[in-house]
């Protein structure tokens, strides 16, 4: 919304930052057209942005064997088979789900409902994560296997996440 507020070009723009709508003279479509390519060409639209297979939340009863079937045949996936990516939300934790690892205390793993959420090199997630007692996470991740001390487990790999004080999140 304010982009187009800022262009001059409108009659006008209503509405809120997320939805509006505009009216604007059909004779201005070009020049509205040049502002927009002019002002976005830096802006690469595909950043955060991810294609994924399957969505859930950390809650959901079927996860953690979701989990465990992609992750049981690493071998599979390729050039053109490409990894299955999973959204998981309302992964709620506080502080105590928090496990910081590695030499170089740089890797983190999180703990909720049976699943452990890694994540390798991630000082600024790490200072993230640092910021909020209560915490609403969302991530985007690749199902894996772990198998250590004669236990197996269902964990995610973190290719991207969100995070959100959960203070007051319900």
């Amino acid at each position: 919304k304010g982009f187009l507020e800022n262009s001059n070009l409108c009659e006008y723009v209503s509405g809120h930052a997320q939805a509006a709508g505009i009216s604007f003279p059909e004779a201005k479509i070009g020049n509205l057209l040049n502002y927009a390519n002019t002002e976005l060409k830096e802006v690469d639209f595909n950043e955060g942005y991810y294609e994924v297979n399957f969505v859930r939340c950390a809650a959901d009863e079927d996860l953690k064997d979701m989990i465990m079937k992609i992750g049981k045949y690493p071998e599979i996936w390729g050039q053109r088979n490409p990894e299955p990516l999973i959204n998981i939300k309302d992964i709620n934790i506080t502080q105590d789900d928090i496990q910081i690892m590695g030499k170089n205390l740089d890797s983190v793993k999180i703990n909720k409902f049976g699943i452990s959420y890694i994540k390798f090199h991630a000082k600024d997630f790490i200072e993230e994560l640092k910021q909020h007692n209560d915490i609403k996470l969302e991530i985007v991740g690749k199902a894996n296997i772990n198998t250590w001390g004669g236990f197996t487990t269902g964990q995610i790999f973190i290719e991207s996440y969100q995070i959100t004080d959960g203070y007051l999140a319900f």
